[in-house]
Order: C-alpha cells, then structure tokens, then sequence
C-alpha cells in the first residue's frame, strides 16, 4: 500500500522532497500528514470497503491524496478528466468527487470539490486512524480504462495483486532509487504514468507534476529529471521543440508507451534527450511482455520474466516455432476481465491466457516478433506488411510532419496502397521520388498519395486506420465526383 511506503520515508526522511507540484516543494512529512487529513474527510463519505469512488480534480496533488485516502479505507479509485462525464465508467462507482457538476443519473452520490472544500480538509489536524482496511490478494483497489484491444473504450478491475505487480514491474524495469526524479507528463487517468510515479514514491524518489509544461525539454533539465513516460507523438514533439544547443541531461531514462516508436524517432531521441529508452510490448490487460526495438535481427525480443507468450492457430493450436499465429499471452500481473462485458471477456480472456488480437511469430522459446493486428497489416501483392515499417520509411526519407497508410480496394477488387500526408505538397515531385526511395523495399507498385490536415490517433498516439480508411475513401469519392 503506497501510504503506507510515504510513511515509513515520513518516519525515515521527513524533510526528502516526495513531490514538487505548482513549484512547490512537499516532503515526505508533510505528505503523510496531508494523506491523514484527506484520509479523515474520506471517511465521512461512509464507502463501504470493497466499493468504488470517481475522482475527477486537476489539482494533481490532491487527486493523488484523495487517491490514496481511500485506498486506506479498502475503496477503490477511478480517475475522471477534466469535465469528463463518462458514464460507462461511472456506472461503476458509488460515489463520484468532481470539480465539476455531472448529470443527475451518473452516479448514486456526487461531492462537488471547491477550492474551499480543499483548504478545509487540508487545515484538518492529522488524527491517529483506525488500522487501513485489512488487503486481500484480489481486492479491487483501482479500475482503470482501455481501448486499445478491443477497439471500444472497456472498465478494468486492477486487484491488488494485479496494481502491486505493475508497481513492481516498473521498479524491475527502469530501477527508481531515492535519487529518482521523476515527471509525470499524463494525468491519472493513463494508468502507464500513474503506476511509474507510485514506483517511484516507493523507492523514495521525487515526483515532479504540473498540470501544464510550456517546455518539457528545459522542464527536464530544470528539475534534474532522471525518469520520464511518453507517448511517441509527446516524445516526437517535445524533440521538434528542443533548440539547436540544448545540451542532452546526463542520465534521462524515457520510457515509451500507446504506440511503437520508429526507428528514426528513437534514433533522435537517444542523440539528443535519452540515455535510455524503454519501449514495451503489452496492454493494460496484461502489463509488460518484451521490450521492442532491443532484439537481435532475426530472433525477436526477448519476453520478460513472468510473462508467457505461444502462437497458436485458429483452433487454439500452438504452432511451430517461426510459424506466423496469433498472439496469446500470460502474466502473474493480468486482469481476469472487463467490468460489465462477458461477452468480450468470453472472447479476449481464454483458458488463463489473454489474446490480444495481434499476430506473431516465436522464432525460438522465449522471443517474440510482433507483426501487428490482422485487420491492419497492408496486403500489398499477397504479402502481409506491418504499417508502421512503411510509414518508418516514408518519415525517414521523405520531407513530411506526419503520415498514415492504409489499403483500399480499387474497382477490380486489388488492394492499393494510399498515404496519407500531413504538412506536404503532394503534387511535388521531390517528394513523390522520396517516397518512392522509400518503398523501393516493399514492392508496393503503384500508390496514390493524399494531403490530410492531421492523422487519426487515439489519446496515445495510435493511428486509427479504420477512421484513416474512411477519410482516404471519402477523399476518393469527391475525387471521382
């Protein structure tokens, strides 16, 4: 329990800095104190233990301290957004605490939270409480959301088991100490960040939070930052934006997230910000697999301890080693399945294995090769290519702010490869013969290039290709009138 961590460094170094939030620094002491005050305010709330609470507040730190309050109680937490009025997560709680009004029918029980409301509860003199609610393995203490599977917004119920073993993963993989300084550039709601700045309390670090950073480059160098988690398209803005002296920090470890990093984009980043850059393969149904872009040619990454991995065919039958088959994985830190929905929990959840949807090949026990999702690998003269490999190319060689492929079928019924393009002229014949250089590899043939205003991405940074798809053949339509 992460108070309970905030406490034994409160007794050990009261005056260590746990977070700096609004340029003001807060000790382990005083947030220890605080997490008694808040903790004694949640109680009046009267959730049962067991039951669920919505948190929608852009204060950071508070939202962290009401977090934490009713984790002490043996409630769980869900973080709302800014004016976030989710109903498929609320639907799921008892009580909701927002900064902002929500429809009558979205929950049971409502707390609106003022500025006022905040500095009372904050001036309330810490009392010794009752023992924290007694834990239990697979007591739900956080329920957190996903998309990226399934293709629809799904609730997860993170156990104990399940939220202490991401904890653990994150310490296991970028190794936070006391002089860990870590920034959280993502609100609660992204569960990746959250997890990695609780890791990072643990081990007695400093987390810096601020709602918004104007310069996350001089932020970095500023704060001493030692540990940071990105999106791809955050960690590709934030290179655009640093200046031609920026001097690289001496020991940034950036860890990745939502979508694969580009070997060009990780190639920037590792010249100009990171020591090290972490780039996983996994979900929030699972936590981490294997590290990408860390493999030998050939031979796959290597998957992390405690997690399995097999390709099997469409009967559930491993296949041969280096055989293309579908993913299906097991962790000690997975989910048994979504809130509300048996149905896609029947179907993702089988057997004590999670299938994710994506194909891969095991050259060998204990690697992996991720090939992508069926329905978004191209078919480009009857071979499977991975998207994210031709759009590798084209940034790398051709003069573009973004780019997103996808195939549509021609009258004839062939698959034609379109590129979408952001910040080009499609009509410049440079750039059609850098992107011809680019897909000399691909044997794509022909190919019909578009200027878009902006790619589809979800909230991490994921193209969509459905919506991709659907704007490339809108675009075709006007163009046949």
């Amino acid at each position: 329990m992460t108070a309970k961590y905030i406490a034994f460094h409160a007794a050990e170094r009261p005056d260590a800095v746990a977070v700096i939030y609004g340029g003001r620094e807060i000790s382990y002491g005083r947030f220890h104190r605080d997490i008694a005050s808040v903790t004694s305010a949640a109680r009046e709330f009267g959730v049962a233990r067991g039951r669920a609470v919505a948190i929608g507040c852009d204060d950071y730190y508070f939202h962290w301290l009401l977090l934490l309050a009713f984790e002490r109680l043996g409630a769980a937490t869900a973080s709302l957004g800014a004016n976030e009025t989710d109903a498929p997560l609320l639907a799921h709680v008892d009580l909701v605490l927002s900064e902002s009004d929500l429809p009558p029918a979205s929950a049971p029980r409502q707390h609106r939270i003022t500025p006022a409301w905040i500095e009372r509860v904050l001036e309330r003199t810490p009392v010794d409480e009752p023992q924290d609610a007694p834990r239990h393995p697979e007591d739900i203490v956080r329920i957190e959301r996903t998309s990226g599977t399934t293709g629809a917004f799904k609730c997860l119920p993170n156990s104990r088991r399940v939220f202490d073993g991401a904890i653990e993963n994150w310490i296991w993989r970028c190794g936070p100490t006391r002089e860990c300084r870590y920034l959280m550039t993502m609100p609660f709601t992204v569960a990746g960040p959250y997890h990695h700045a609780t890791a990072c309390l643990h081990a007695g670090g400093t987390v810096v939070m601020e709602n918004r950073v104007a310069d996350v480059g001089a932020e970095l160098v500023r704060r001493r930052i030692t540990q940071v988690t990105f999106l791809p398209i955050q960690l590709k803005a934030v290179l655009d934006r640093l200046p031609a002296d920026f001097v690289k920090p001496p020991n940034l470890t950036v860890s990745t997230l939502g979508a694969t990093v580009m070997p060009a984009l990780r190639a920037q980043a590792t010249a100009r910000l990171a020591t090290r850059l972490y780039e996983t393969y996994g979900c929030n149904e699972v936590g981490f697999v294997c590290s990408i872009g860390i493999s030998d040619e050939g031979r796959g990454s290597i998957v992390f301890p405690g997690a399995s991995v097999e390709i099997v065919d469409e009967a559930d039958r491993r296949v041969p080693a280096g055989r293309p088959g579908w993913i299906r994985i097991r962790t000690g830190t997975m989910v048994d399945g979504y809130l509300g929905d048996p149905v896609t929990t029947q179907r993702m959840f089988r057997g004590g294995w999670f299938y994710p949807g994506d194909l891969g090949i095991a050259p060998e026990p204990g690697r992996l090769i991720v090939l992508g999702r069926e329905d978004e690998l191209l078919n480009i003269g009857g071979k499977k290519i991975r998207p994210e490999n031709v759009e590798n190319s084209i940034s790398t060689h051709a003069s573009v702010a973004d780019v997103g492929v996808c195939t549509l079928r021609d009258p004839q019924g062939v698959e034609q490869l379109w590129i979408a393009l952001v910040g080009a002229t499609v009509e410049d014949d440079t750039l059609l013969k850098q992107i011809k250089y680019a897909l000399r590899d691909f044997n794509a043939g022909g190919f019909l290039a578009v200027k878009l205003a902006s790619i589809p991405r979800t909230a991490t940074g994921k193209i969509q290709r459905n919506l991709l798809k659907e704007r490339l053949a809108a675009h075709r339509r006007d163009a046949q009138g």
